[in-house]
């Protein structure tokens, strides 16, 4: 099975600065001070897929969401989601990194007496509030065989579409 990682979207809401391409710094004459051609300084404006420059992959400890793209014989799908916060236990520890290979460990938080219905234990130990996905509109993938346009799916805020040709 190939999987690609999609991170076009949480690139930009994850990483990004509140959800906008204004994050370089440049003279072009787009009236924003940057060097792409969207004028979005206030998170407003649609973004024009085109020019939106991402900043690479998120760190794990600010990665809100993610998209995937997953293409096999027998199937092909995207699917994600975007949370209001980042889930303790999806932020990994490197324990060792040779050439291009890294071995990663999943740590397990303890909480002395638990948490409450709705929270979870943080790495330092402490109860915070379990992070809620959110609807952030229409999600559209380009760069596939068709652009893809997702609308999230109530409950849980979910995007996915399995109708894609493979």
């Amino acid at each position: 099975m190939r999987t690609i990682t999609a991170w076009m979207l949480v690139g930009m809401l994850a990483c990004g600065d509140k959800g906008t391409a204004d994050d370089s710094a440049g003279d072009a004459g787009d009236g924003d001070g940057d060097t792409d051609t969207d004028t979005d300084t206030d998170g407003t404006t649609d973004l024009d897929p085109a020019t939106v420059r991402l900043a690479g992959t998120c760190e794990q400890s600010s990665r809100f969401g993610r998209f995937t793209v997953d293409a096999n014989e027998d199937y092909a799908s995207v699917s994600g989601s975007v949370a209001d916060g980042v889930v303790p236990t999806d932020v990994l520890t490197e324990l060792l990194t040779e050439g291009d290979c890294t071995i990663w460990r999943r740590e397990n938080p303890f909480c002395d007496g638990g948490c409450d219905p709705g929270f979870t234990c943080d790495l330092a130990g402490e109860c915070v509030p379990y992070p809620t996905n959110q609807a952030v509109g229409t999600v559209v993938v380009q760069g596939l065989q068709r652009p893809v346009s997702m609308d999230p799916v109530e409950p849980g805020a979910t995007y996915f579409d399995t109708s894609l040709p493979n």
